[in-house]
């Protein structure tokens, strides 16, 4: 049923971008709207059970990051996380076709998983050259959730995290089974950034930036209401984007403020689907003038859960497995 669905009838549906004032803030342009592209899968990494949380690229090919890599055990390593080529995903927005099967890429956790009391999972990923940094996150007894930053060789033969790196990040709130979502990094460093940011629930929200030698600083942000729940890495001049997701039943666990680009000032009715644009800006990030673009609603909420940039063209987006499993692409010509 969602192979159906997800085929080319949806895509002949998936509108190119039109512009709305969805949110005007004072002399800002008005956000876009974008329908995405719904690109189907087949395999392992379509299975609920991948709940996928996070993409970066590795070269010219996408890696799609499960939540518990060990889920999928490979011939020669503890777990797997998920590849497709770059090419392969072009010619499908291209020409269209049957589902793509990404290929399953070794994950030598080196134990983690053991180490760490409470473990839930991997939960972003970001890839610079031949390192690769990811969070963590874990039930901590009677102090809510606990972070995690990590990193691993990354190559063609796959990721093998270093445990010496492990370093746990402070948390920022006690929201139950919310830590760090997102890794923007560039230039050798990355910014973790934790999932709830809002006024009502982080009165000072602030990144950690963390160098390869896991020196750790305080990045201030500005609020950002509902969850932050992943980010591309850093463009060559500074800028940014999160992935902005609201669901309703969220709303006493967020106490949703003053939303910056619609002046919604309480919870919101409906869900939330958008990109947002920062730009690092010395030692804060900031909101860039940039629209946001807003991702138009479809049948069911979409956990957005992982995006990737693809430069001048749009983004790659993925959620974990609520309603599905969804990889899909939204066209912006401003990413």
């Amino acid at each position: 049923m969602f192979r159906t669905l997800c085929g080319a009838a949806l895509v002949a549906l998936c509108a190119v971008i039109l512009a709305a004032p969805v949110g005007l803030r004072d002399g800002y342009a008005a956000d876009l709207v974008a329908a995405p592209v719904v690109i189907p899968l087949e395999g392992p990494a379509a299975l609920p059970e991948a709940e996928i949380s996070g993409l970066g690229w590795i070269g010219e090919s996408l890696v799609l990051l499960p939540q518990y890599p060990e889920r999928f055990p490979g011939p020669s390593s503890e777990g797997q996380v998920f590849v497709i080529e770059k090419a392969r995903l072009l010619h499908w927005l291209e020409k269209g076709g049957a589902p793509l099967e990404p290929r399953g890429n070794p994950f030598h956790s080196q134990g983690l998983a053991g180490k760490i009391p409470g473990y839930e999972g991997y939960e972003a990923l970001y890839i610079e050259g031949a390192r690769a940094w990811l969070t963590m996150e874990a039930k901590s007894q009677g102090k809510g959730m606990q972070g995690f930053l990590v990193q691993a060789e990354a190559g063609p033969e796959g990721f093998r995290a270093l445990p010496e790196t492990l370093t746990p990040i402070p948390s920022k709130t006690a929201i139950p089974n919310m830590s760090y979502e997102a890794l923007a990094g560039g230039g050798g460093t990355v910014l973790a950034i934790h999932e709830a940011n809002g006024k009502n629930v982080c009165p000072e929200p602030k990144a950690m930036e963390y160098s390869a030698n896991i020196q750790a600083r305080e990045i201030p942000l500005p609020a950002i209401e509902y969850r932050v729940t992943d980010a591309t890495s850093l463009a060559p001049d500074g800028t940014f984007w999160v992935l902005n997701f609201y669901w309703p039943g969220d709303a006493k666990k967020l106490l949703p403020g003053p939303d910056t680009f619609t002046g919604i000032t309480g919870a919101p009715e409906n869900p939330v689907e958008r990109l947002l644009c920062l730009r690092r800006a010395g030692n804060r990030a900031v909101f860039t003038e940039t629209p946001a673009l807003v991702l138009s609603p479809g049948l069911l909420p979409r956990n957005w859960e992982g995006v990737a940039r693809l430069p001048g063209k749009g983004f790659f987006i993925v959620t974990d497995k609520h309603p599905a499993t969804i990889l899909a692409f939204a066209p912006y010509p401003g990413a």
